[in-house]
């Protein structure tokens, strides 16, 4: 197992613990908009796709789907133990998108607090996790694609993440 993948099932469970599903940005944030604009080096657009039995689902049952990106780095020797996470990382910013079922949303990379990249070391990576909103059950009902990366190898591409109900994928 590779480094970067062992940090994968740590990674979830911190963003997990921490409470994903509950933050969303705040209006006039700029960390994540619905347009195809590349203003910045930590920009990217993700793009969902559903199975045909998870898209009449989620319709069916009125059920959104979030788009989350946490962006995070290695720590740097002169961090101390209040700037780095549960598993040692520094938490650079988080930002979400909501739809109201696949589409292509668009982030801008303006969630990545600048201030906060003094304490890293090496690049900002990304993990993007996408599931649904919880409006009509309170568990996700979906399984998707990940995407866990130095967020330079993301920016200006849109990344394409699949998803489909957890009973399909068990």
């Amino acid at each position: 197992m590779t480094k970067r993948r062992a940090r994968l099932p740590c990674l979830v469970l911190a963003i997990v613990v921490s409470g994903c599903g509950g933050y969303t940005p705040a209006v006039g944030e700029g960390a994540a908009r619905r347009t195809d604009a590349w203003p910045g080096k930590y920009a990217f657009n993700v793009t969902v796709s559903l199975s045909g039995p998870a898209e009449r689902k989620l319709r069916a049952d009125g059920e959104s789907v979030v788009v989350s990106v946490s962006y995070y780095s290695g720590a740097a020797k002169g961090a101390g133990p209040h700037d780095v996470n549960d598993v040692g990382l520094v938490d650079l910013g988080r930002a979400e998108v909501t739809l109201d079922g696949a589409g292509t949303v668009a982030f801008d990379g303006r969630a990545v607090q600048q201030d906060r990249l003094r304490l890293t070391k090496g690049e900002p990576e990304a993990l993007i996790s996408v599931f649904s909103g919880r409006r009509s059950s309170p568990d996700n009902l979906l399984s998707c694609d990940t995407y866990q990366e130095e967020v330079r190898r993301a920016s200006g591409k849109t990344l394409r993440l699949s998803c489909g109900l957890l009973s399909e994928r068990e």
